[in-house]
């Protein structure tokens, strides 16, 4: 039988395994492949395959010296941000094996709900940028006009006018590639996953038109809620500062190069999507369904910034 991954040794070739190529070769191979990608999902497929390769991989994850306990500290457990949104702390000592499969199964509702955030939530943080930018007041010598007056006034074609607004926003070029592969991306998940995501976390955190929030991140008055200001923010400079300094506007930042924006939003945008799907299945585990709830604020904080507030 061909070996599945080859960083890891073959054990069907081994026959019946001595423990120290069980603990130390297969399982530190494993241990060591994490800390090289630093990626939960790959971990989770990576420990999947080997546990499925034949009959002695799957005896030896059955068995009770199978490190599922280790797997989980150094897969879910590493940063205080990962234990913070860890939800199966109960479960780790008596549990470990369950506790791994559940937190890699959250693993993937995180990532597709991302995917699903992306895709409803661009097309209307896009118009929610192109109608501020439309009603921007603009000075013009000793006047001052309103942008989408301007435009009428030079009487514009409607490709001039999105030509202006990418100039400004020229990020927002890219919004169409995101969603597209974010739904490209969520439709490659098993229908397990879509499953469950859609029964039972959307309709938890709905995403809505034209005003696309996760319940408790969303915030009434701000149209789009925190994610979308943050994500606004991201789109038009690339790294989450002030808006760009345009006609008439006092930003203390200085407008960044096309150059950065184009080299850190795709990162930035994707990196918070991330955050916002582990946050959802966080706060599904914890009852946090409004944006007033307990530990709301913190994870809003989390969302927008990656780090660790309040309750974390």
């Amino acid at each position: 039988m061909q070996n599945p991954d080859p960083h890891l040794p073959n054990m069907s070739a081994l026959g019946t395994p001595h423990p120290v190529h069980k603990i130390e070769d297969l399982v530190q191979s494993i241990l060591a492949k994490l800390d090289g990608d630093g990626d939960a999902g790959a971990a989770c497929k990576m420990v999947a395959s080997f546990c499925s390769t034949d009959k002695a991989h799957r005896g030896f994850c059955a068995s009770s010296d199978a490190p599922w306990r280790e797997l989980v500290e150094r897969t879910f457990r590493s940063t205080p941000v990962d234990r913070a949104l860890f939800s199966y702390d109960a479960q780790l000592q008596d549990r470990p094996k369950f506790a791994f499969t559940e937190a890699c199964f959250d693993r993937a509702l995180a990532r597709i709900a991302a995917c699903d955030f992306l895709a409803r939530a661009l097309p209307a943080i896009r118009k929610q940028l192109y109608e501020e930018w439309r009603s921007e007041v603009l000075e013009r010598g000793e006047d001052e006009v309103v942008r989408a007056e301007d435009h009428e006034d030079r009487g514009l074609s409607a490709d001039a006018i999105e030509g202006e607004f990418l100039e400004d926003y020229p990020v927002a070029a890219r919004f169409a590639e995101w969603r597209m592969l974010a739904e490209e991306k969520y439709d490659e998940y098993t229908a397990v996953v879509q499953n469950v995501y859609e029964d039972e976390i959307r309709a938890a955190f709905p995403l809505d038109g034209d005003n696309p929030r996760l319940g408790w991140v969303g915030h009434e008055a701000s149209g789009l809620g925190v994610f979308g200001q943050g994500l606004a923010n991201i789109c038009a400079d690339g790294g989450g500062h002030p808006l760009p300094v345009r006609a008439g506007s006092h930003a203390l930042h200085p407008k960044p190069t096309l150059t950065e924006l184009w080299a850190n939003a795709h990162e930035n945008v994707h990196a918070m999507a991330e955050r916002v799907g582990r946050a959802t299945i966080f706060a599904h585990h914890a009852g946090i369904t409004s944006v007033w709830g307990t530990g709301a604020k913190a994870i809003r904080r989390y969302v927008l910034r990656g780090v660790q507030d309040g309750v974390f």
